[in-house]
């Protein structure tokens, strides 16, 4: 698996796809796997961004083992596994929030004292941000070359 602490702005994606596993990175297929076809045990799962992150409950008592160390821009969870070709023409777009299948859209555009993320599909999935150091964890990474609604 190709490394991205490289110092500049990469985009991954993950999918899991009935058993098979794919990450992408900068829109090309970087490593690939297969696990079961079934995830979790078919109730609710509360993800953290790192490593174990399988707890049943909100902020519950499995995961995170590590948590995730670098700087964000955006952030997608989706219902439906996507196409390499779907992540290409979507990866430097700004989603509307009415794209079939896209769950949460966390763009990380906060600033100031915020400790979560409001999701920009406008429900009420707010991301809470856990070892967030106040002031100055938000960056700006100035890779917004689209206008995105507000």
């Amino acid at each position: 698996m190709s490394r991205v602490d490289d110092g500049n702005w990469h985009h991954v994606a993950c999918v899991y796809d009935n058993g098979a596993i794919r990450i992408y990175i900068d829109g090309v297929l970087d490593a690939s796997t297969t696990r079961g076809a079934t995830y979790g045990n078919g109730v609710v799962r509360y993800g953290f961004l790192g490593t174990g992150s399988e707890a049943p409950t909100y902020n519950g008592s499995t995961g995170p083992n590590s948590w995730f160390n670098g700087d964000l821009d955006e952030f997608r969870i989706w219902s439906v596994a996507r196409t390499q070709a779907q992540i290409q023409a979507d990866m430097n777009n700004c989603l509307i929030g009415l794209e079939t299948g896209l769950e949460v859209n966390y763009r990380m555009d906060e600033s100031g004292s915020a400790t979560s993320a409001p999701d920009a599909n406008g429900t009420s999935r707010v991301a809470n941000l856990f070892n967030f150091t106040l002031p100055g964890a938000w960056i700006s990474s100035g890779l917004n070359t689209y206008a995105c609604p507000t």
